[in-house]
């Protein structure tokens, strides 16, 4: 999971995650720390990046709550703001990381590889399913989605899919061709949540398994 207030922030480092580190796992963005700990209550993350300057509650805050709720999420607390001594000690002897803004995403990447090997859970998405608190149920039929398409020509593509299964949250689906990680799906029909964000996305048996998060 990502906590930062800036919406472009959230994308790029989406964007980068998958791109950049490697990464092809669930990703989940909350914009402030009250989401944040609402998310933390019903579902399980290995890793959490974490800005301190959050426009609700204090980053710190949000820290010590997570730190009780899910103590075996590790913490990556990401700042522009200069540090004192004291709130580096204090970051560092609650076991959490601290990467100063810009990020540098080799670190990023070491951390997220380092804190997936030591709790065994491998990069893709059925790696941790039995560690979420809202497990998916199979759930087998058709729908039809639109995609828009940035382009020159700005398309907007209407496409057909499989759900594989679905949760209160999400849903996991199989297509004919990939979807991009951070784009937004309209839901036809089929779905009580007509928009939906690509998680994730990779190629098996010749078509393609993305793991959708309902917004």
């Amino acid at each position: 999971m990502i906590v930062d207030d800036e919406r472009y922030y959230l994308s790029a480092m989406t964007q980068a995650l998958h791109k950049v580190c490697d990464y092809h796992g669930d990703i989940s963005t909350v914009e402030n720390g009250q989401k944040a700990i609402e998310k933390i209550k019903s579902n399980f993350y290995n890793i959490c990046l974490l800005d301190l300057g959050l426009p609700d509650i204090s980053g710190m805050e949000v820290l010590e709550q997570i730190r009780e709720i899910s103590p075996r999420t590790r913490i990556a607390i990401m700042t522009a703001e200069h540090l004192t001594d004291e709130m580096k000690r204090s970051i560092e002897s609650k076991g959490s990381a601290l990467f100063p803004k810009p990020v540098d995403l080799g670190l990023i990447k070491a951390f997220i590889t380092n804190t997936l090997a030591d709790s065994h859970c491998f990069k893709d998405n059925e790696s941790c399913h039995e560690k979420r608190l809202l497990k998916r149920e199979p759930y087998e039929r058709n729908f039809r989605y639109s995609l828009f398409l940035v382009t020159t020509a700005d398309l907007l593509l209407h496409l057909k899919g499989d759900t594989l299964d679905i949760s209160g949250t999400g849903i996991g689906i199989k297509i004919d061709s990939p979807l991009e990680p951070g784009s937004m799906l309209d839901f036809e029909s089929g779905f009580k949540n007509k928009k939906g964000i690509v998680k994730w996305c990779k190629e098996i048996d010749d078509s393609y398994r993305a793991g959708i998060e309902f917004i």
